[in-house]
């Protein structure tokens, strides 16, 4: 079933002129998400209160500074309630407005911090129980430390020099001691200057990193499950993500770059995709597009030498080869290993085909119908053992146990005669003859999975020309009597076989790049 239109009902709010900025909170304690919105021109934000019948329907306007651009919520006064900090660029101040436990709140109060302000981030800095504000100075290069007691700030403050033109901050416990760091990211010269707290306001911030060009956006968490916080930057000017991995000593490792769309200029992590690692999602300020970072997502993953740390396959068709990344458990890699195989690798299935418990290779040779094998040796090395013929341009391999004996057989997309073929396996690696199965035009995305729940192993293959996928439902002896299709837009390409929404069952994910489209098929089988 594809789900076309999941948001068919829509409420339109009206806000200010020039609306800029969007945060939410639970403002009135009452378990309803309410909505703030900047709006530029009219020096002001609307708060629209969340309601069942009619959403935000309800507008209080409250007064701001000049050009006010951003927006920071959390609870600064201690009273359980979501309060709201805005940056005023023109005017070089921030509003505070403290949440009240009815619609509405506080009357505002302005605080002066330096040349257009941009960025905002609030903790208790100084360990003294009451939360501080750090204000980022994007017209002077400072930022500007605020000294809070119950959600007021004292005359008093601290200017601390960092790079060119500070663009956006974070805040969190980089170095494991209790205290709350920061990490400025500045648009100007590349970089992150990092400060270490050190107690009562004073910050160590000798610690200067490089990232991508024009760097615009930073946000933190971990990424390598080490329970150390990591960095990650949005860099506008060359359509990058820098990665910089955290060490336990508050320091921060060389950037790792990742290449997205055109122009990311805001950035969010979560587990987009419920595999228990975090994943990076940017917008695409050039392309009116989001883009996703999946973690473990380059090449394929696994543990190839029984050392608790997933290692990567990558598969390079240009070389005629797969190249071999040992994990070190902490997001890095080790021991790069160029392995040969047949002509135009396409795509790598992972698995123990001679019973050893020693994860073996299988790959797709688009150039020379064939799939070659390559035995593990259990310390991350592989000895080449053979290669098999299957059908025309092999384009995509996976595994599974298709027959119920106990052994590892191999499944390929035959993309140049409209076909698949199922390899079976002896289980001493060895795969003598392959049985083929017409599918549609240019079948170039083979998966496998019990998408029936009969406890039988279905084969689904994506046809780029036929514009479907095309799923053969497994029976006794492997018949694939039934087939079942369903159609989707223009050339349909890379595809996944998950249970996007937990019910036991597999469901399907086909992406069009054409037409920039992704369709969901949602398992209906009960």
């Amino acid at each position: 079933i594809i789900c076309k239109d999941p948001y068919s009902s829509q409420s339109v709010s009206q806000t200010g002129k020039t609306p800029v900025a969007l945060a939410f909170g639970d403002f009135r304690n009452e378990d309803i998400i309410d909505l703030a919105v900047l709006n530029y021109d009219e020096q002001s934000f609307d708060l629209l209160l969340g309601n069942s019948n009619k959403p935000y329907a309800t507008e209080i306007i409250y007064d701001t500074g000049s050009a006010p651009s951003f927006i920071f919520t959390g609870d600064i006064n201690g009273d359980e309630l979501p309060d709201i900090i805005i940056a005023n660029e023109n005017d070089g101040t921030i509003s505070v407005l403290l949440d009240n436990p009815d619609d509405s709140f506080q009357s505002t109060t302005t605080y002066q911090v330096g040349q257009r302000p941009v960025s905002v981030t609030s903790a208790d800095f100084t360990g003294n129980g009451d939360f501080d504000v750090i204000v980022v100075n994007y017209g002077d290069n400072t930022l500007r430390l605020l000294f809070g007691t119950a959600g007021r700030f004292s005359e008093i403050y601290i200017n601390i020099a960092v790079g060119l033109q500070p663009i956006c901050i974070i805040s969190g416990d980089f170095n494991l001691d209790g205290r709350v760091d920061w990490a400025v990211v500045n648009n100007g010269d590349n970089t992150i200057n990092v400060g270490i707290a050190r107690g009562f306001g004073i910050f160590e911030t000798s610690q200067i990193y490089k990232v991508g060009h024009h760097p615009v956006a930073i946000t933190t968490t971990d990424l390598n499950h080490d329970e150390i916080l990591d960095l990650i930057v949005a860099n506008y000017g060359d359509n990058s993500v820098s990665v910089l991995l955290g060490n336990d000593d508050g320091t921060f490792q060389a950037q790792i770059s990742y290449d997205v769309g055109i122009g990311p200029n805001a950035i969010a992590t979560a587990d987009f995709n419920n595999d228990l690692h975090m994943d990076i999602a940017l917008t695409l300020l050039n392309e009116s597009s989001v883009s996703v970072l999946f973690g473990d997502g380059h090449g394929v993953a696994h543990d190839l030498n029984n050392d608790m740390n997933l290692d990567l396959v990558i598969v390079v068709m240009i070389n005629d080869s797969v190249i071999i990344m040992l994990g070190n458990g902490d997001g890095t890699f080790r021991n790069r290993t160029k392995l040969r195989t047949g002509t135009q690798p396409s795509s790598v299935a992972i698995n123990d085909f001679n019973n050893d418990q020693i994860p073996d290779l299988a790959v797709s040779n688009h150039g020379t119908q064939t799939i070659s094998i390559l035995l593990g040796r259990g310390n991350g090395n592989f000895q080449f053992h053979k290669m098999y013929e299957c059908g025309v341009n092999p384009n995509s391999v996976v595994s599974a146990d298709f027959n119920l004996d106990q052994n590892m057989d191999l499944a390929a997309a035959n993309m140049g005669e409209n076909s698949f073929s199922i390899l079976l396996g002896t289980g001493n690696g060895t795969f003598p003859g392959h049985i083929r199965y017409l599918a549609e035009r240019e079948p170039v995305i083979i998966m496998s999975n019990d998408f029936n729940v009969d406890n039988n192993t279905d084969i689904a293959v994506v046809n780029r020309l036929s514009n479907n996928v095309e799923i053969f439902f497994g029976g006794v002896n492997m018949t694939f009597s039934t087939i079942k299709h369903y159609g989707t837009d223009n050339q349909p390409g890379p595809a996944v076989a998950y249970d996007f929404n937990k019910d036991g069952k597999a469901d399907l994910a086909v992406l069009h790049t054409l037409s920039n489209e992704l369709y969901v098929f949602l398992n209906q089988c009960s």
